[in-house]
């Protein structure tokens, strides 16, 4: 008996996403090199060739294939979201990296190259737009040539994450979450801080429009800049450094306390963290693993999901007027307690690994919507709240759960 394998609709679509991306750079002679063992989110290498000489400059390629890339568009382009941990290696990539978008229904693929210019961070996630003027094609050639320049300097080797506009009336102030290279050492830092900072005191970015009518035209009075090795770093705010500069003319009741440290030179103060190591290797130890940290939340997620939705039957059937008062409130009384242990169960799961921190989120926030269904029928809730107040709390509770029950859903499938 012959067993058929079954071809999954999404491998198909990569497969022939691969094969168009293929073809389309070898028309313009370049020589395309799958990448057949994973390399962590490159797909592909393609080396320019020009004269019909193979030069050695590479481009490395992150091929999607398929409509449901395609689904956040604006004016310009395609909205490309990935998680952080491919954002550090791709911007700490020794090749430049080249974000493709195949569309099967129109056969074109748009591309994008990853740098600090074209990213948008935003807070846990980042994105990118990639235009629909930018084919694979020959309009394009001149483009890609230009990728591959010379080797990276040290102060082109960071990503500013987060930029605040912290002014007041009397001083206009910058600070900045910056990411470095791993493998920066403390003099590369430095370098990086006077270039940070330079850009930073003519920076145009305002908070309002009432902050950039005060403010427009004229150059930063202080900037004050966290300098952070890896994304890990960035989430558990385990700072390498950080460092203050504040201008000379500004008048002292305007300026922010001064930083304890190392004067690095064009009045910068840069203050190092002693406890940066210890605090990184503390934290490593208390990180999870992808697996441990799944196995957790699902050891809380399976029970949660069970009492809630027995507790939702409840509630259906009392508002039905199917269940009488006294029954209703001895049943999720009952509940209660059990949920309660959960949620603090939920609270004492360790450090998720980075690519589970958006679950994670979704994860605290469902268990503490399950929380909030039984915390009414708590002793003191039965105490606090009356029938009709306590009615309310309850079906928005059950709204809030059931909406953060299809999120999460939603981040555990991308994580899978």
């Amino acid at each position: 008996m012959h067993h058929r394998m079954e071809v999954r609709p999404s491998a198909k679509l990569n497969r022939i996403g691969v094969s168009f991306v293929q073809l389309a750079f070898e028309h313009l002679g370049y020589i395309f090199r799958e990448q057949p063992v994973s390399d962590y989110g490159i797909d592909a290498h393609v080396e320019i060739v020009r004269d019909a000489k193979a030069t050695g400059q590479l481009i490395a390629l992150q091929i999607k294939s398929g409509p449901s890339w395609f689904e956040e568009k604006s004016e310009n382009g395609i909205f490309f979201r990935g998680d952080l941990e491919h954002l550090q290696y791709w911007l700490d990539h020794s090749l430049p990296v080249v974000v493709v978008l195949y569309s099967p229904d129109d056969e074109i693929a748009y591309w994008q190259v990853v740098n600090t210019d074209t990213i948008i961070v935003m807070g846990k996630g980042w994105k990118l737009e990639v235009p629909f003027d930018q084919k694979v094609d020959e309009a394009s050639k001149f483009a890609f040539e230009s990728l591959p320049g010379e080797p990276a300097t040290v102060t082109d080797v960071y990503s500013i994450l987060a930029l605040r506009d912290v002014s007041h009336a009397g001083a206009k102030r910058y600070s900045a979450n910056v990411l470095v290279s791993e493998t920066s050492s403390n003099d590369d830092i430095v370098q990086t801080i006077h270039h940070v900072t330079q850009d930073l005191r003519h920076s145009e970015y305002y908070r309002s429009e009432q902050v950039r009518r005060h403010w427009e035209g004229k150059p930063a009075h202080v900037v004050f800049l966290f300098l952070y090795r890896t994304l890990e770093d960035v989430r558990t705010t385990n700072w390498v450094c950080r460092s203050l500069w504040i201008d000379k003319t500004l008048s002292p009741q305007f300026a922010p306390p001064h930083l304890q440290g190392e004067d690095v030179g064009k009045d910068i103060v840069v203050d190092w963290s002693s406890s940066y190591e210890q605090m990184r290797r503390l934290l490593q130890q208390f990180s999870l693993t992808k697996e441990t940290y799944l196995a957790q939340l699902d050891a809380v997620l399976k029970p949660v999901t069970k009492e809630i939705e027995h507790a939702i039957q409840l509630t259906d059937r009392y508002e039905a007027c199917k269940l009488a008062r006294h029954e209703y409130l001895r049943a999720m009384s009952g509940l209660e307690p059990v949920v309660t242990r959960l949620y603090f169960q939920a609270t004492d799961i360790g450090l998720p690994p980075l690519e589970c921190q958006d679950l994670d989120t979704r994860f605290q926030g469902l268990v503490a919507d399950a929380h909030n269904v039984v915390l009414p029928f708590s002793e003191r809730g039965l105490r606090t709240w009356k029938e009709q107040n306590r009615r309310y709390l309850v079906r928005r509770a059950i709204e809030d759960y059931r909406r953060d029950k299809a999120r999460l859903e939603f981040e555990l499938e991308k994580i899978h």
